[in-house]
């Protein structure tokens, strides 16, 4: 466990974490603003904790996280430990299942989103079908670029999503127009 987190036990016997004051600030923050946020806080103070917990708290329907691909297991990882909901780490190109509704947390990366074509099937297609409360977007300077593809794809995915966090430690490499 992280030194800078406080464990406790909950009734079922697990162990459960708990945010720290300036977090769960963050968090009351995030649900002023109804869920659509960008937080863009320095490198280890706990985004993944904030939006995992943000989503514990406020969302009992699917959960979608995008991320960079080495850290998929990362998130899945976090999911589990933080708040116990089942994860499903999505993988290659096209999909090979269907996706259940539920409260699930879905993890997929960028470069396997794809934009929808007649005739094609993609992660993005797929995703828009269980109807997601919450999509998460970490690193998100990622999809700065509004023509890229996988910029492209997240806007999809977004779109009628209620509640959308980006998070990233260097939200702003150079001009605001970044943003």
């Amino acid at each position: 466990f992280r030194a800078d987190q406080h464990i406790i036990q909950n009734t079922r016997n697990r162990l459960m974490t708990i945010p720290r004051k300036f977090q769960a600030e963050c968090i009351r923050e995030i649900n002023d603003l109804n869920g659509r946020a960008i937080l863009a806080c320095d490198p280890g103070l706990g985004k993944t904790l904030m939006a995992l917990v943000y989503g514990k708290w406020k969302v009992k329907g699917p959960i979608v996280v995008v991320c960079p691909a080495d850290s998929k297991i990362h998130w899945a990882r976090e999911a589990q430990k933080h708040i116990g909901r089942r994860v499903e780490i999505l993988n290659g190109m096209t999909p090979n299942q269907e996706l259940t509704k539920g409260n699930k947390i879905w993890v997929i990366n960028y470069e396997i989103l794809g934009i929808p074509r007649p005739g094609k099937a993609t992660w993005t297609s797929q995703l828009k079908k269980i109807n997601p409360e919450l999509v998460v977007c970490d690193e998100c300077h990622a999809i700065k670029t509004p023509t890229a593809k996988r910029s492209r794809a997240v806007k999809l995915l977004t779109q009628k999503v209620p509640k959308v966090l980006m998070l990233s430690g260097t939200p702003l490499v150079s001009r605001p127009m970044e943003l």
